[in-house]
């Protein structure tokens, strides 16, 4: 952040995104589009998704560790239900995204990072990812503005098509 700042980036990439153009963040450029985040201290961020960046938990409640950071495949799915989001809206809601159209629930998806974003809003989450004890938001949407914490570009055939259907959209 300190670096887009100093560069004079953050007024035209906010200007870019309020201009209805499609914007993708993926890993850090999707933690950087959130109001603030935790790494290497408080910080503010692009501030074009209201939530924040927080890092994954290293341990669960017995003491046991996770490795962090989280490198490696991993799937993209929605895992929370609760009693105002049933599986079929859950399966409406992830055919109707733009970037996962044509991408099969659960998918296998390449990850490397530490720290995960927590939007203030759950409705803006597309997927989750369970990892370790966490179960955090991989691919999220507000408005033109997308984001995975995955790699797309390391994710083989998957991350192909999501970035076709960026593209496309």
């Amino acid at each position: 952040m300190n670096s887009i700042v100093e560069m004079g980036l953050l007024a035209p990439l906010r200007d870019f995104a309020a201009s209805g153009k499609p914007v993708l963040g993926i890993c850090l450029g999707l933690q950087l589009l959130m109001s603030k985040g935790e790494e290497f201290g408080a910080c503010d961020g692009i501030h074009l998704i209201s939530g924040k960046v927080v890092r994954l938990k290293d341990d669960d409640e017995n003491g046991d560790k996770t490795k962090i950071p989280h490198i490696g495949w991993s799937r993209i799915g929605y895992f929370k239900k609760n009693e105002t989001c049933s599986t079929r809206e859950i399966t409406k809601k992830w055919m109707n995204s733009v970037i996962l159209k044509d991408i099969p629930l659960d998918s296998f998806v390449y990850f490397l990072h530490s720290y995960v974003v927590v939007p203030d809003d759950s409705s803006l989450i597309m997927a989750e990812t369970k990892y370790g004890t966490s179960t955090f938001c991989s691919v999220i949407k507000k408005d033109n503005i997308f984001g995975c914490q995955f790699h797309p570009e390391k994710s083989g055939t998957i991350g192909l098509r999501i970035y076709r259907n960026f593209i496309y959209n």
